[in-house]
């Protein structure tokens, strides 16, 4: 399904002018996507687990904040789900032949906003339409995955634990 899903396709404007085709539907954003004569049957929007997982690892890691800093009077994670969301394109996007190709320039390699400013912006838009009920769900799934996330995670068992590693203790009193 992901094969060539992000290669550019080319058509041209009113005037003649060669431009890029965009997929009307990107798979990945849908906990499932299936394709049917001439468009997509979606379900499930922002509900891939590969979304939820790297969205889940994120809720995981703020779960260590206070909660009054946490939840910013209720308002949801919008731009935080995006930035997950387009991490995981990005993942993609270095397996869409079905195997690992790193582009060779290291300029291509980075996650900026010259690289993903625009995707990133639009999957904001996307994600502040969500309703509080498809934000209750995102919310349950990602709950769900969490704690198998987190039971992965080195530096979040290290943190719970208290355990203050070499990069912490990097400090030098001032000297003359």
């Amino acid at each position: 399904m992901l094969l060539g899903l992000f290669q550019n396709k080319f058509g041209t404007d009113g005037k003649g002018k060669k431009i890029i085709i965009f997929p009307k539907v990107y798979p990945y954003m849908w906990k499932e996507a299936i394709e049917t004569p001439g468009s997509f049957e979606t379900k499930g929007v922002f509900c891939h687990p590969c979304i939820i997982a790297t969205f889940a690892y994120f809720m995981g890691t703020i779960s260590l904040v206070p909660k009054e800093v946490q939840d910013r009077q209720g308002h949801s994670p919008i731009g935080a789900l995006a930035l997950c969301t387009a991490a995981v394109e990005r993942a993609l996007r270095f397996y869409q032949t079905g195997k690992l190709v790193i582009p060779p320039k290291r300029s291509a390699r980075k996650f900026s906003k010259c690289l993903w400013g625009f995707a990133t912006g639009e999957i904001v838009r996307a994600t502040s339409k969500l309703s509080p009920k498809q934000w209750g769900k995102l919310k349950e799934l990602t709950m769900e995955c969490t704690e198998e996330v987190l039971g992965q995670s080195k530096e979040l068992m290290c943190e719970r634990a208290g355990v203050r590693t070499g990069r912490a203790l990097c400090i030098e009193r001032d000297s003359d």
